[in-house]
């Protein structure tokens, strides 16, 4: 595992432990299957980075621009950290499909929230495509495909 910057790997360490054991997953996953390792591009993020990079997009309930007291709070600013990014270009399109797959059908982000994900493949702002990983206190690995049984 890579990170953009020297700092992520402390916040990683600081992240919520079930995001740290997805990261590693991902990764491992990565490895074994396509010789890769990943490259994490953000972990933790403040309010004001928040603000900053939603500012650019549309909020779906307005359909006009963010502003910042509508600004929802980020898995990447809460403490733990309970998201990150990873960088996507590194991976042919069929890789990309097969990590978001990977992902979301060995982890449940919530039992209650079914309609979440863990993986994410998006953009936000002015920032590229890339994997957006998440977790919550409530994350499960799937029963039927867990890691741990592979």
């Amino acid at each position: 595992m890579q990170f953009k910057k020297p700092e992520m790997e402390k916040q990683l360490k600081h992240s919520h432990p079930i995001l740290q054991k997805l990261v590693k997953d991902v990764d491992k996953y990565c490895r074994e299957n396509f010789l890769k390792e990943i490259m994490v591009t953000a972990v933790a993020r403040t309010r004001e980075d928040s603000i900053r990079l939603y500012s650019k997009e549309i909020n779906p309930k307005t359909n006009k621009p963010y502003f910042p007291p509508d600004v929802p709070i980020s898995v990447h600013e809460v403490r733990p950290c309970r998201g990150l990014d990873i960088r996507s270009f590194d991976f042919t399109s069929n890789q990309r499909i097969a990590i978001k797959y990977y992902v979301n059908s060995h982890y449940l982000y919530n039992p209650e929230k079914v309609e979440k994900r863990c993986c994410l493949y998006h953009k936000t702002g002015d920032s590229s495509f890339h994997f957006h990983l998440q977790v919550s206190d409530k994350t499960l690995n799937s029963p039927l495909t867990s890691p741990s049984k592979r």
